[in-house]
């Protein structure tokens, strides 16, 4: 978080980040990723983020691509894809 909090000081245009959510406590990566999709959308900030924590990144996302063993297997914008198909099928979801 502190190494985020550094990189946004510097006002960037773009933000990579790679596994934010590493040892966050659940409430922390929610708050986290909805203060960096307000970032996006007030200061114009894209980000290109890698993260496990799929649910939370996808409930902020624009375009997303999922990969599966090295290869893309679903890309697209988040409201063209059938994001429910993605984590059933590639993220090993079971379907209730």
């Amino acid at each position: 978080m502190l190494a985020t909090a550094l990189a946004l000081l510097r006002k960037p245009k773009v933000l990579l980040v790679d596994e934010l959510s590493l040892g966050l406590a659940p409430g922390v990566v929610r708050e986290l990723m909805q203060y960096l999709r307000r970032l996006a959308d007030e200061q114009g900030l894209a980000i290109l983020a890698a993260d496990q924590a799929v649910t939370e990144s996808l409930k902020v996302a624009d375009r997303v691509q999922v990969m599966d063993d090295g290869t893309v297997v679903a890309a697209g914008a988040i409201d063209e894809l059938d994001v429910e198909g993605v984590l059933d099928t590639y993220l090993g979801r079971e379907k209730a």
